[in-house]
């Protein structure tokens, strides 16, 4: 099976060399017809300028519509009417605002503190925790090496 398709290769191969020499072949002598051309005896010259051709009418077909011209700006308009007064909405007093942000802040603090003892007692009955542990483990193995003793 892969000789058959090296075959085939092989034969398109040649085919393609072929037709490039036919080519080559075909160019080569273009270029022999050319040179035998003669060559140009002389530049052209422009003939004398002819007269000028009678005016025609006006045409009846409408050119494209052009872009619009909104690119001119104009003077200011004469200013309006003044309009009535509105009512006005009282914003919220400052010193109220500031008074309730510095209550809430002194709760904050206050809530801490309690957090910090709740943390504290919470070490500390760990500490105590691991400390009867320690004494179980030392009692334990106090026994177990009695035993062994005996």
């Amino acid at each position: 099976m892969a000789t058959a398709s090296v075959y085939k290769t092989q034969t398109r191969l040649s085919e393609v060399e072929r037709l490039a020499a036919d080519a080559r072949q075909q160019a080569k002598l273009a270029h022999e017809r050319l040179d035998r051309l003669p060559a140009p005896t002389s530049t052209p010259v422009a003939g004398p300028k002819g007269e000028r051709g009678p005016r025609g009418e006006a045409s009846t077909v409408p050119g494209p519509k052009g872009d619009k011209g909104d690119s001119i700006v104009g003077p200011a308009g004469i200013r309006g009417e003044k309009g009535e007064k509105g009512d006005t909405v009282v914003g919220p007093d400052t010193a109220a605002v500031l008074a309730d942000a510095r209550a809430q802040l002194d709760s904050l603090r206050q809530e801490v503190e309690v957090l910090k003892l709740v943390v504290e007692a919470i070490h500390g009955q760990n500490k105590q925790c691991d400390e009867y542990i320690n004494f179980l483990r030392a009692k334990t193995a106090a026994k177990i090496a009695a035993r062994q003793g005996n």
